[in-house]
């Protein structure tokens, strides 16, 4: 039978010890209270959060006082902008206003201008040997203070009949000094019969009540001046030496010229001025009327002019 060794007694009680040492070292860490001092770290992280509380605080003042100054860099540049609109809308008045006087004075030049003109086209000076005027397109002499129109009332005459209102009413406004006017027609017929033999007063509204009538004047018409001029001649014969006589008309049916020129040249003793107007009417209008009235004018002090 094999013999067994003996047990080594002292390595058991090594390990005895250490184990006893190593449970004495577990049991001392369980019972100590393990507090690590953190207090600086606190401290610490206190003193930079209210630095950073502060600079917050500081960022918040300085981003008021940002807004407060841009508030009032934003207003000011506001009434700036609305100071520099205002001042150019009252520059913009100021030039408007200048304009539309200037625009008004223009206007107002221009309409002497054409005045002028018209007047110098239909009335010229008296000055001067008037037998010796251009037949066509001499002026017509303002030196009388009565005027007579014999206009042709034919329906060729009634197609233009706007304009031959406004060269009457041209006749009359150049003439200075009128103190009477008369309108009959080629026929002798009176536009006024209350008024035959006599003279209406030029006055604006006598003036504005013969226009109106004479815009529908409706009377019987030959296109023969002849019984006009022989009316204007003798009813009105002692105004002759101070007397204009329009004869207007776009037609002559009369058979002979010869015989109204004798007829105009004996009534005319007192050198009364006869003027003709001849216009020219789309339907009707021929070289007899111009061929007449271009004698009467020429021998009586007169003008012939064509519209």
């Amino acid at each position: 039978m094999m013999r067994r060794e003996a047990p080594d007694a002292f390595g058991t009680a090594f390990l005895d010890i250490i184990s006893c040492g190593f449970g004495a070292i577990v049991l001392l860490i369980l019972i100590f209270k393990f507090e690590p001092d953190v207090s600086g770290l606190i401290s610490v992280e206190s003193d930079d959060a209210k630095a950073k509380i502060k600079q917050l605080y500081g960022l918040m003042d300085e981003l008021k006082t940002e807004s407060a100054v841009d508030s009032e860099q934003s207003t000011k540049a506001k009434a700036e902008i609305l100071k520099a609109a205002r001042a150019k809308l009252e520059y913009a008045m100021t030039e408007t206003a200048k304009l539309q006087q200037t625009s008004t004075e223009l206007k107002k030049q221009l309409g002497a201008l054409q005045k002028k003109v018209k007047k110098q086209q239909i009335a010229g000076t008296s000055e001067g040997d008037q037998s010796r005027q251009d037949d066509e397109v001499g002026g017509i002499p303002v030196d009388r203070d009565y005027v007579i129109f014999i206009v042709d009332t034919s329906g060729s005459m009634k197609e233009i009949w706007r304009k031959v209102m406004r060269e009457i009413e041209d006749i009359l406004t150049v003439h200075p000094q009128v103190k009477g006017f008369q309108i009959i027609n080629d026929n002798g017929n009176y536009l006024v019969s209350g008024y035959a033999g006599k003279w209406m007063k030029d006055t604006p509204s006598m003036r504005k009540r013969v226009m109106k009538l004479f815009s529908s004047w409706a009377s019987i018409s030959n296109s023969s001046p002849v019984e006009g001029i022989e009316t204007a001649l003798t009813r009105y014969s002692k105004y002759t030496k101070n007397l204009s006589i329009y004869v207007i008309g776009d037609d002559f049916t009369g058979a002979n010229f010869d015989q109204v020129i004798s007829r105009t040249r004996q009534l005319n003793k007192g050198r009364a001025r006869i003027h003709a107007l001849n216009f020219i009417s789309p339907n009707a209008s021929t070289d007899r009327f111009s061929t007449l009235m271009r004698e009467i004018c020429r021998e009586n002090q007169g003008t012939f002019l064509t519209f």
